[in-house]
């Protein structure tokens, strides 16, 4: 199966989420001087393509016309696409009386996203034919695909009752990375299909094309982590959150390429189809390849996608309605549209118990708009044992469960904390 269905087997260790929405703590019930925590994130989501859509295109092997009317049926003239999968791993330590704390953590991310025509959709899906004879102009384009690993060090301390601030520094490993820019493209076909001539304006930039893999080092960088909150008044509360500020040092394997011309593809002679072998496809792909799309190596730093948030918590004092929360979050050097969520609190303290052990849980339904998509609905839970377990659960875009025909994008964030 493809990408997505694996994504989805690898739970509860990989999941999928719209992005990352809330960043709460943990509801322990004890007191605690170390907590161990495994989280994953991830997203699938775009502002012109149903959820139902973005579903058969990741687990079918083909699409008949009739998906594929369905699925270019609801695409405007741009359109924006992303992904966002991360998985992270930490420890924390805090003193005796839990002013300070420290954190060691690893986390793996991969970020992808496009922002692209309804043209250049149509063609991938159709491919040339419909439109031989025709200039297809096809627009301007833009994909980034970057994933990279952090090894980081977090300090944190409680400045008083109200206030809080959290340091941390990591080093950065790069894996992969693709930065395709176009200004402009178009596709023209021969009407016998003699032959295609593609004109393409615009630059890309490729971490080392032979060394690829998940964990692959093609660079190396570093980054900042940032944390302040502070309690205003007893009633509203505010947090402000800086990651991943930083860059990558891409090594000099890399490849930078750039183009405002067109080229002529007169297809490829075979001079005797019986003598084919697999040497001779990869040969002319590679001659290809080289004569159009082949650049020049070069070593690039660039910044890491920084993500700001802000997050107000407005206490209600009720019995089970705790608190609404709002959060405006925006990740930077990406394809996609700020964040802004808002959402209540509720939540029900030691009397609820499972079996002998003791609970507190927290529920919150809320709303959200932006990101790689539009307006969604989704519902946060956590669970916290007497034991010291702590499991979190976030269903964003969760109207796609009943309306994936009107929705265009779902996401499961899972959390697991131990505390001792």
């Amino acid at each position: 199966m493809k990408r997505f269905i694996l994504l989805l087997l690898s739970l509860p260790f990989l999941s999928l989420g719209q992005q990352p929405i809330w960043n709460d703590q943990t509801l322990q019930i004890d007191s605690s001087t170390n907590i161990l925590s495994i989280e994953a994130i991830g997203s699938i989501g775009s502002d012109g393509i149903r959820f139902s859509d973005l579903f058969n295109f990741f687990t079918d092997d083909y699409l008949d016309d009739t998906e594929k009317s369905h699925f270019t049926s609801s695409l405007k003239d741009r359109n924006l696409y992303g992904e966002h999968n991360e998985l992270t791993i930490a420890s924390t330590e805090k003193n005796i009386d839990e002013s300070r704390y420290f954190r060691l953590n690893y986390s793996y991310t991969l970020l992808s996203g496009m922002d692209f025509t309804k043209e250049a959709a149509m063609l991938a899906l159709y491919g040339n034919s419909p439109t031989a004879g025709e200039i297809q102009n096809t627009g301007s384009f833009q994909f980034q695909n970057l994933s990279f690993s952090k090894l980081g060090y977090s300090f944190g301390i409680q400045l008083s009752e109200q206030k809080s601030f959290e340091l941390g520094v990591s080093l950065v490993v790069g894996h992969q990375l693709q930065d395709i820019r176009l200004n402009n493209s178009s596709i023209y076909t021969e009407a016998s299909g003699d032959y295609i001539e593609f004109y393409l304006d615009g630059e890309a930039y490729s971490s080392d094309p032979g060394n690829g893999g998940l964990l692959a080092i093609n660079g190396f960088g570093s980054a900042v982590n940032v944390m302040y909150s502070q309690q205003i008044n007893e009633k509203l509360g505010v947090q402000i959150d800086v990651r991943n500020l930083g860059f990558i040092a891409w090594n000099a394997n890399s490849v930078a390429w750039q183009r405002n011309d067109t080229f002529r593809f007169d297809g490829l002679e075979i001079p005797n189809i019986l003598e084919l072998d697999s040497a001779f496809f990869t040969s002319s792909g590679d001659s290809l390849n080289d004569l159009y799309f082949g650049g020049k190596k070069k070593q690039s730093l660039r910044p890491l996608p920084a993500f700001v948030s802000l997050k107000f918590n407005y206490e209600l004092n009720g019995s089970r309605m705790k608190r609404i929360v709002v959060l405006i979050n925006h990740r930077f050097n990406r394809i996609q549209l700020p964040l802004v969520a808002a959402g209540i609190d509720f939540e029900f303290g030691s009397p609820t118990s499972i079996g002998r052990l003791h609970t507190k849980q927290r529920l919150r339904p809320y709303i959200l708009y932006g990101g790689y998509n539009g307006f969604g609905m989704g519902v946060s839970y956590q669970l916290s044992l007497r034991n010291g377990l702590d499991l979190s659960v976030d269903l964003s875009n969760a109207q796609s469960i009943a309306v994936p025909n009107s929705s265009y994008g779902f996401g499961v964030r899972l959390a697991l904390s131990y505390s001792f």
